[in-house]
């Protein structure tokens, strides 16, 4: 079987950046009343947070841990396909990872390391925002009205 190399348009977006906190309560505050970030859910030790702009419902996951760091960055892919010919293509170059399927709002996700040893993350399917009614826009590239 040959493997179609990945190219520039596969990766869709930056999905999210997950932050570790070893002081959750402070970084939560920080992050919606000095940056103004909006809270879109929780999942255990962690809490979503969501940039004005943003189509998809998570722009930073907070997570609360021993130490402050990156826990992840995720990438989405343009397509289903994609994702499954990325994995296949890091598979084979010898990049090992691990599926799964626990995420908060969004689908399977491929887990693996970079060489510099930082946690990436790639997927598709995604729970994309919903604005409430008075926030409705009709614009495909505008999520929400601004306050």
């Amino acid at each position: 079987m040959i493997l179609r190399a990945p190219s520039f348009h596969d990766i869709a977006h930056v999905g999210h950046v997950e932050i570790l906190t070893p002081e959750p309560a402070r970084s939560l505050d920080f992050f919606r009343n000095l940056i103004g970030l909006v809270e879109t859910g929780r999942k255990g030790d962690s809490v979503y947070l969501r940039a004005w702009g943003d189509y998809e419902c998570c722009t930073l996951k907070l997570t609360a841990a021993k130490t402050s760091g990156l826990g992840h960055l995720a990438l989405r892919t343009r397509s289903n396909e994609v994702l499954q010919d990325m994995v296949e293509h890091l598979n084979s170059n010898g990049i090992d990872g691990v599926w799964g399927d626990d995420e908060f709002l969004h689908g399977p996700s491929f887990r693996f390391h970079s060489p510099n040893g930082h946690a990436l993350e790639i997927y598709y399917q995604t729970e994309k925002f919903k604005a409430p009614p008075e926030s409705t826009t009709c614009f495909k590239n505008q999520p929400q009205l601004s306050r």
